[in-house]
């Protein structure tokens, strides 16, 4: 089983601006996909840089390389990298001239572990175009790779450039949590008591299908075991003209189309990004 994506966060330029921070990424998943895409708002007269900074930290704590090819040439490095700098360098920055106005640099990166307090290594490859002003010039493939000396998680990341000039709009940083594939849940049928205030437990071990007789009052959720992911199938029975269902915070309604005093069918899940992680849901088992 493939590892799943349990949330993705992006950040994107919506005017001109020479960093772009993506905060608050959750703490949540095992490890970290980071997608890149950037290009200067303004014509430079030389080949620049772009970096990646973790958690804002500029001390001199990075190892870093960006190596490129074109179709010609192979540099082995770029500028602004190396031992003890500032920042990873992930190797040359499109600009803004005439031959290249709408291309964007990407990068794909691999941050593993980054929600665990230890030195954190990065790998990844990125494409650029530099341009000479009314043509394209030289295309680099670029390979990126680097390790941050200190032992701290990861929250947040920001991208900067080398002579700190504009990012164009539309400059963008998007993450993707990955967790490890773990057990398909096998799902088993339960009663859900407690009526008019049922608790619903996401703890993976509980009931997954839940039976449930409304009374003809208003019916208050409560959530326990929050844990991220999970889904709970509910088949809602009873209740009357005063009936209402009140759903707890950090969940999500997937489907909810009771009818006083009629069968039917509520489908909840957990969204609740302080608790752990569950990996498999029905829809998962073939």
């Amino acid at each position: 089983m493939a590892a799943p994506i349990i949330f993705s966060r992006t950040a994107t330029l919506g005017a001109a601006a020479t960093t772009l921070t993506l905060s608050a990424i959750p703490q949540t998943a095992r490890d970290l996909m980071i997608s890149l895409r950037a290009r200067y708002d303004v014509d430079t007269t030389n080949q620049q840089w772009m970096g990646l900074r973790l958690n804002g930290d500029a001390s001199l704590l990075y190892r870093s390389n960006a190596s490129g090819a074109t179709t010609t040439t192979y540099s082995q490095n770029f500028a602004g990298d190396g031992f003890n700098v500032a920042q990873f360098s992930l190797g040359w920055l499109n600009e803004a001239q005439a031959g290249t106005a709408g291309m964007f640099a990407t990068w794909l990166l691999f941050l593993p572990r980054y929600s665990i307090a230890e030195v954190h290594a990065l790998n990844g490859i990125g494409t650029m175009i530099w341009d000479t002003g009314a043509l394209e010039g030289a295309y680099y493939r670029e390979s990126v790779g680097g390790y941050h000396n200190s032992a701290v998680a990861i929250s947040s990341l920001e991208l900067l450039n080398q002579n700190a000039q504009d990012f164009a709009v539309d400059t963008e940083i998007t993450v993707y949590g990955l967790e490890s594939p773990g057990d398909v849940h096998i799902a088993s049928r339960g009663t859900l008591a407690g009526a008019p205030t049922p608790t619903l437990d996401f703890d993976p071990a509980a009931d997954s299908i839940l039976d449930y007789a409304a009374t003809n009052a208003a019916q208050t959720f409560s959530a326990s075991n929050v844990t991220l992911g999970r889904e709970l199938y509910i088949q809602i029975t009873g209740g009357g003209g005063s009936t209402t269902i009140a759903f707890p915070a950090g969940t999500l309604v997937l489907e909810n189309n009771y009818v006083a005093g009629a069968d039917a069918v509520m489908i909840i899940k957990c969204v609740n990004e302080t608790g752990p992680v569950f990996i498999a849901n029905l829809k998962d088992v073939v």
